[in-house]
């Protein structure tokens, strides 16, 4: 059956879908998904949080069916995860670089303290203050850390 006779709604697409015969008599329709627009839509859905079934409703209204929605919908669920874990490796990141320049202060005002301490007498107190991108750096680690590993199981938007 056509694409073209099937029933459209508001949110159904055009695609091209090609369909393969893998044995006599057996076929299935495969959609690619690098330039085509119900891929996009698809993936928009499931990077805003929609439910299996609602993003199964789109691609049935759009004229996908079995094999190739599930492939549509697998590849979406894996690029958003990919971009999660991303997100929480560039959180580590930055919480790594913060940790280490609250270190390297820590370590600078340390030093000045045991040295010149007769000099800097506010050093001690100051190097509290100074040392803050520490533990804003474990905080940031921590959170990447923590939405790095439950990446696949979150629910909702990815922002």
């Amino acid at each position: 059956m056509p694409l073209s006779n099937l029933p459209r709604s508001k949110r159904s697409l055009d695609c091209s879908v090609e369909i393969l015969y893998d044995a006599p008599g057996v076929e299935r329709s495969i959609v690619n998904p690098s330039n085509d627009k119900i891929y996009d839509s698809v993936l928009s859905e499931v990077l805003w949080g929609a439910d299996r079934k609602d993003v199964m409703t789109i691609l049935h209204e759009s004229g996908v069916f079995g094999d190739a929605a599930e492939e549509l919908f697998r590849r979406a669920r894996k690029q958003r995860i990919a971009l999660i874990r991303v997100a929480a490796m560039r959180r580590i990141g930055k919480g790594v670089l913060l940790m280490a320049f609250g270190g390297l202060i820590l370590t600078a005002c340390g030093m000045c303290y045991l040295y010149l301490g007769k000099v800097f007498k506010g050093t001690a107190s100051m190097s509290s203050f100074l040392g803050f991108p520490g533990f804003v750096g474990a905080w940031y680690w921590a959170w990447g850390f923590f939405h790095f590993s439950v990446g696949a199981t979150r629910q909702g938007s990815i922002e």
